[in-house]
């Protein structure tokens, strides 16, 4: 439900400070019942800003910021910093923490792979079924955390939000609501960086026909070459949607942009039945037509 990636942003000099990686003192999660422990980074961190900074402030004055690092954003009000050789995360932790542009300060986990694993001031919360739901959020309210999200299809899924008078970090906090066992589960909302390659290590990636097609001729697609393409060379991208209607005279497109589109169904619209009319080409009205509506919106999307 929450789960959000991040774009591939300076990787290579965020896994050369991660490679220092050390074990901190007792940083851990739940999950299934488990307790997890995490090794953590001891060149970055992640810091929340307050709330005039949010999505702008990208330098912080603190004595421990390694000012050669570029900050990287990870979700608008957090921000990833590099920490200077000669201050530990414990010391660069409490620093920020009483900076006054600082909300929360968070270690970066690691993981064997030695890939980051960020920290911001969200987690999620699964209230037990025996709980009842103002017990709850009682002890959201004791200790300091705020309701950011209820989730519309289960109403015991929580997305809840740090505070500045919350406990000091993410782990802290989340663990304690796992441990109060008022919850059936209760974990940081993770974030951490994507990498693509070009060939997929899935083992039945051969007989992923939409991706590789090895049997009939003339329809493979080339995914390989597509992601391994230099994209920043081209000006423009040709685009080929296959979807079941488009409202190609729609005000959100540019007509000078749209060209060989096909109807598939052709001579056929008989046998689909009398109301099965083809899109509209360009220059004819548009029409109240449902089945217009998913391909005129991923249209929208990709112009």
């Amino acid at each position: 439900m929450y789960n959000r990636t991040i774009g591939l942003l300076i990787c290579a000099l965020i896994l050369a400070l991660l490679a220092g990686s050390a074990a901190g003192s007792d940083y851990h999660y739940y999950s299934l019942g488990q307790q997890i422990s995490v090794p953590i980074s001891d060149s970055l961190v992640t810091v929340v800003l307050n709330p005039d900074g949010e999505g702008a402030l990208r330098t912080i004055d603190a004595p421990c910021i390694d000012t050669t690092f570029e900050p990287i954003n990870i979700n608008g009000s957090t921000w990833s910093y590099g920490i200077k050789d000669d201050w530990s995360i414990d010391s660069a932790l409490t620093n920020l923490r009483h900076h006054t542009s600082v909300k929360i300060a968070n270690p970066v986990l690691g993981t064997p792979d030695s890939i980051p694993v960020f920290l911001t001031d969200e987690f999620t919360a699964r209230v037990a079924d025996e709980v009842s739901i103002a017990e709850f959020e009682g002890f959201v309210l004791m200790h300091n955390v705020e309701i950011r999200e209820i989730d519309s299809v289960d109403d015991r899924r929580y997305m809840l939000r740090m505070t500045a008078e919350s406990a000091e970090d993410l782990l802290e906090v989340s663990n304690t609501f796992y441990e109060s066992e008022l919850v059936e589960y209760s974990v940081p909302n993770f974030y951490n960086i994507a990498v693509q390659d070009h060939v997929p290590n899935d083992p039945q990636y051969q007989y992923q026909w939409h991706l590789k097609n090895n049997t009939v001729p003339g329809a493979d697609i080339h995914f390989e070459q597509a992601i391994d393409f230099n994209w920043d060379e081209r000006e423009t991208v040709t685009v080929a949607i296959i979807d079941a209607g488009f409202d190609l005279s729609h005000e959100d497109f540019d007509s000078t942009l749209l060209y060989h589109w096909y109807d598939a169904a052709g001579d056929n619209l008989d046998s689909l039945g009398p109301d099965s009319d083809p899109s509209p080409g360009l220059g004819d009205s548009p029409k109240e037509r449902i089945d217009w509506a998913h391909g005129t919106n991923v249209l929208g999307i990709v112009n």
